[in-house]
């Protein structure tokens, strides 16, 4: 489905000046045949309408059909192994309610960040095989990894699943660029261990 928007609609009041302009076109005393008066009348009409429009700044909007997302799990040390098995069956429930034409793929990360799963149709997953280094946490490597996984001709979003000990990267600067590209972020928190953070 298409649509038009503006990102400064205010802007369309402006259009309330074509009366004026007709009025005055209408009332001066110029005088000259009507063909070359309606002529006239009819692109300085058109100039303001262009004028109006691009100060709207118009766009043209097409609704997706379908739903491209990336989960980015989280494998450091600051996990245990029984956190990052609940955080594969939270991604295998959240897969399998994909939509005929959704599609997903999986990053796992740690110091660095790895394909688990690219893009496709499945709805399962299997059991996580890639090891990233566990020894630290760069999220803003896997949320950069996953903007790169994701196509652009469809709704987009990624699924961070962390405890949000981050200690390597600024995650926040690639948030702000995937917000800059209509990417959805969503967050599950996973509970933070009592053991001392890992150095």
């Amino acid at each position: 489905m298409i649509g038009l928007n503006f990102l400064s609609p205010e802007a369309l009041v402006l259009l309330l000046l074509a009366p004026l302009l007709v009025f005055i076109a209408l009332r001066s005393g110029v005088h000259m045949p009507r063909d070359r008066a309606a002529f006239s009348l009819v692109l300085r009409l058109a100039v303001l309408g262009l004028l109006v429009m691009a100060l709207a700044w118009p766009r043209i909007v097409q609704r997706a059909e379908s739903l491209s997302t990336v989960f980015l799990v989280d494998v450091s040390d600051s996990i245990t192994p029984d956190q990052v098995n609940a955080e594969t069956d939270w991604v295998r429930q959240a897969m399998g309610k994909m939509g005929p034409k959704d599609q997903a793929g999986v990053v796992v990360f740690g110091g660095n960040a790895l394909v688990e799963q690219p893009m496709s149709h499945l709805a399962d997953l299997p059991n996580l095989s890639s090891r990233p280094v566990q020894t630290s946490t760069d999220l803003s490597s896997a949320v950069r990894l996953g903007l790169g996984l994701l196509p652009d001709t469809t709704a987009r979003r990624m699924v961070i699943l962390s405890d949000g000990n981050e200690n390597v990267g600024k995650a926040i600067d690639q948030a702000k660029i995937a917000g800059a590209a209509n990417v959805q972020i969503d967050y599950v928190p996973i509970a933070k261990n009592d053991v001392p953070e890992v150095y």
